[in-house]
């Protein structure tokens, strides 16, 4: 997402549901990558997104940023921390802006369904997965002739548009 006052951003995983809930999902190994302000930022970046001119504000659509971290950045022992604004000076009350950050503690891997997907996050080896279908997809990336091919065709990609950005 271009920024033309600053640091432009590449969303690790940016997805639409149904609804037009719109999702940045960012996967964090290192904790000062997990700065709650760098997630105002990417929340920030999905509004610029939508900002038109004309556009009532109430036609901004939701938005969540989910940061799924190595490691408990927020020290709180729990595998998901949401985080919404709240009005102080109303007990509390949510703000309503439709806009929420989500941190997943994946060092929590209990036997949920969401304690299995970190798992099997971690996971180097597709046969140590829990879920049959990420573990085929892992084993087509990973070991089949087409799907290794196919991967080296995207990291190729990856690294021509990261050529292209730095001399642009």
């Amino acid at each position: 997402v271009p920024n033309i006052y600053g640091r432009s951003v590449c969303f690790d995983v940016f997805a639409v549901d149904a609804d037009g809930t719109e999702y940045n999902i960012e996967v964090q190994r290192k904790d000062d990558g997990a700065d709650p302000r760098r997630a105002r930022f990417h929340a920030s970046l999905l509004d610029t997104m939508n900002v038109e001119q004309g556009k009532k504000w109430w036609q901004l659509p939701p938005t969540v940023v989910i940061f799924i971290t190595e490691s408990d950045v927020l020290g709180g022992g729990e595998p998901l921390y949401h985080v919404e604004r709240m009005i102080r000076e109303l007990k509390g009350k949510r703000f309503g802006d439709a806009s929420e950050i989500i941190y997943v503690n994946s060092t929590i891997q209990y036997d949920t369904p969401l304690g299995r997907l970190m798992h099997d996050f971690f996971c180097e080896e597709a046969s140590e997965m829990h879920s049959p279908v990420l573990a085929e997809r892992v084993r087509f990336f990973k070991s089949d002739e087409h799907g290794v091919r196919k991967m080296c065709r995207i990291m190729e990609e990856i690294r021509e548009k990261g050529r292209a950005r730095c001399t642009s």
